[in-house]
């Protein structure tokens, strides 16, 4: 299906994946050609502790404690653990949502602002995924941990800046 979006000139966004505690595997469908692949920035403009790195990432947005729009309906937040018979944790109670909206972090949550800034890009420019991933690269704001290079594995081309990327 992708080939047949990416065929038509259509933008497709998608995250990176949160393993880079399991040596960041390569995630699909961020990693097939054409596709605009995103990393996570802490608070601090730094590579999310979880975010995922590889050769195909394409940009990265702030992914770590933004605020975001939860079910109406009941349901588990996460587990509380307990010690089990064999010393290790297992999954005790559960800790339901109170309110519907919370801080979530994750490459997917970083996604979200890219996939929002093509779809300004295409509205005012009216333009497909080569000329908005040809700007994007062009207009990311570089972070200083990326020590001058143009890209890295872990950044991409840098930070999404929607203000340059519509000019």
């Amino acid at each position: 299906l992708y080939r047949q979006i990416a065929a038509q000139d259509q933008v497709i966004v998608a995250a990176m994946g949160n393993e880079r505690r399991d040596g960041s595997p390569t995630s699909w469908p961020a990693a097939y050609p054409g596709v605009t692949a995103v990393g996570a920035l802490d608070l601090n403009d730094g590579v999310a502790v979880f975010s995922t790195h590889g050769d195909h990432i394409a940009i990265s947005a702030p992914g770590v404690d933004i605020l975001a729009t939860m079910p109406t309906y009941k349901g588990v937040s996460y587990w509380t653990t307990r010690p089990g018979s064999n010393g290790q944790p297992v999954r005790h109670q559960p800790v339901h949502w109170t309110s519907f909206r919370g801080n979530l972090s994750g490459t997917s949550m970083a996604s979200p602002q890219v996939a929002g800034a093509a779809a300004l890009f295409v509205a005012k420019f009216g333009r497909g995924a080569a000329q908005f991933r040809q700007k994007l690269e062009t207009s990311a704001r570089k972070i200083s941990a990326m020590g001058g290079q143009n890209f890295t594995v872990d950044h991409g081309y840098g930070c999404l800046d929607v203000a340059a990327l519509l000019r």
